[in-house]
């Protein structure tokens, strides 16, 4: 994902701030791919097409010349947007969670008794989602600057 800056992998079972930041990168770049309507798997890490070509491709269709700047921009207010979307329908941060399952090592297999997820690690991962998001870190709403940054 080298036009995303992303160069180093980061292990499965990080946590830490640097996969919640890739986490939010990515989110925000497959975000566009749904907007878009194009198909993911063209488009992930070693796949067929590069981001300049998906570029070219949007011009040749739309007339449209935009940058990927532009384009995850406009990702990031879809994110947005469904995150007011579902507050006002009553989601809160309390279900930005995982189901217990995820919490609980494997049983078997060459991963037998490994790969539990720490709640309060995925909790501080959440909250820093949300900081990095430009929402309430408590709450996990959007908050007025970012919206207002948005457009």
């Amino acid at each position: 994902m080298k036009g995303l800056g992303i160069l180093e992998p980061v292990s499965s079972t990080d946590i830490g701030e640097k996969k919640v930041t890739l986490f939010k990168l990515l989110d925000i770049y497959w975000t566009v791919f749904d907007i878009l309507g194009v198909c993911d798997f063209g488009y992930v890490p070693r796949s067929v097409g590069t981001m300049e070509e998906l570029l070219e491709i949007i011009c040749a269709a739309t007339g449209w010349r935009t940058t990927w700047f532009e384009l995850m921009q406009v990702g990031e207010r879809s994110i947005n947007m469904a995150r007011i979307f579902n507050y006002r329908e009553g989601f809160t941060s309390k279900d930005d969670t995982l189901p217990e399952v995820f919490y609980q090592d494997f049983k078997g297999g060459s991963l037998d008794g490994q790969g539990a997820i720490n709640k309060k690690d995925f909790k501080k991962a959440i909250r820093l989602r949300y900081e990095l998001m430009g929402w309430n870190p408590d709450t996990g709403i959007p908050t007025s600057a970012k919206l207002t940054e948005l457009g």
